[in-house]
């Protein structure tokens, strides 16, 4: 019984170092989304939608008030 044990154990170590050794250059505790670089993210989004500016029209001074 406790040779079994011991057993399944090992295999279980053996497992985790080969899931180690395999993920090395896997960073899987960060993403990626925190690298993003907010110029690439503000490119895509003007390539992608049409960017307009949204103003207030009460910020605006009215065209017809300058006459």
């Amino acid at each position: 019984m406790a040779y079994k044990r011991l057993e399944e154990q090992l295999t279980k170590l053996e497992v985790q170092a080969t899931n180690k050794e395999e993920n090395k250059e896997i960073a899987l505790g960060t993403s990626k989304l925190n690298y993003l670089d907010p110029r690439i993210s503000v490119a895509w989004y003007v390539n992608v939608f049409e960017f307009k500016p949204i103003y207030l029209t009460h910020i605006l001074p009215h065209p017809l008030a300058r006459r």
